[in-house]
């Protein structure tokens, strides 16, 4: 995968199966694009896939935890109106990613990260596609965790200050439903 950063914002592309770069774009000056490149090699570890988890309520799936990961998540069809994923969670910290259905709108809620300036915690964001949210790949970092939202369409970013200790991910439907899960470590290679 290469990752390009322009501010704040990634745009994954897959190189191979398990080796990724990460394009940096430090700084773009007027007109002339001006760019300082460092590369990074990653590898992909720890693979985990669930196909067709039932959600039916608060539900983790063992082995979908970590903080510097590579997660994709695909809603199947089914009758919730609201579905809901803790990310960097433990019993203190949780960033929340809420998509509520009837709406298409999706809320990103950092409240509990451990932010401790008075900054925005909550933004929403309309899902432009007319079927609605269908996919979710979250990039977690250790600071940071970036959103492309139906393969790219749509994409956001947001900084969180918990703790490294925080690794939990669970899985929240106000009925039931099904998704798919794909997860990977993100590791530097020895």
């Amino acid at each position: 995968m290469i990752l390009h950063r322009i501010y704040d914002f990634y745009i994954p592309l897959r190189l191979n199966s398990n080796i990724y770069l990460q394009f940096l774009f430090e700084r773009i000056v007027n007109s002339f694009c001006v760019l300082d490149i460092h590369y990074f090699v990653f590898q992909h570890k720890n693979f985990c896939k669930y196909e067709k988890a039932e959600i039916d309520g608060e539900t983790t799936l063992a082995g979908v935890e970590g903080r510097t990961i590579d997660l994709t998540v695909t809603l199947e069809n089914g009758d919730f109106t609201t579905f809901s994923m803790k990310l960097a969670a433990n019993d203190e910290y949780e960033t929340n990613f809420t998509y509520h259905k009837e709406c298409g709108m999706l809320e990103i809620d950092r409240t509990y990260c451990g932010v401790t300036k008075d900054i925005v915690c909550v933004r929403k964001i309309k899902i432009s596609d007319p079927d609605g949210l269908k996919t979710m790949r979250f990039i977690l970092d250790r600071q940071s965790i970036e959103l492309f939202i139906n393969d790219g369409q749509q994409v956001a970013t947001t900084a969180i200050c918990t703790p490294q200790e925080a690794k939990g991910i669970s899985f929240f439907s106000d009925r039931k439903m099904w998704i798919n899960v794909e997860k990977y470590d993100i590791v530097k290679p020895a």
